[in-house]
């Protein structure tokens, strides 16, 4: 998912008229093609990659932590 939306930005940046634009422009958006050409990643640590569902997993865990806290806080 997050894979096509570089696509879609990097082709959509491509097929706009970007060359009658501003230098200033021009240089940031081959600056943003070149990024989404890069696969977007999730890192934990210095060296380990994290696919969106253990990220997904990890976010739904501690807001099921801070809800048993937040309950026991608040009785």
């Amino acid at each position: 998912m997050i894979h096509d939306l570089n696509d879609q930005v990097r082709d959509a940046i491509y097929n706009s008229d970007w060359l009658a634009a501003e230098v200033e422009l021009r240089k940031m958006m081959i600056m943003v093609m070149c990024y989404t050409h890069r696969p977007l990643t999730l890192k934990t640590g210095i060296y380990k990659e994290a696919s969106l569902v253990v990220f997904t997993t990890v976010i739904k865990m501690s807001f099921s932590y801070f809800n048993v806290l937040r309950a026991v806080n608040t009785t």
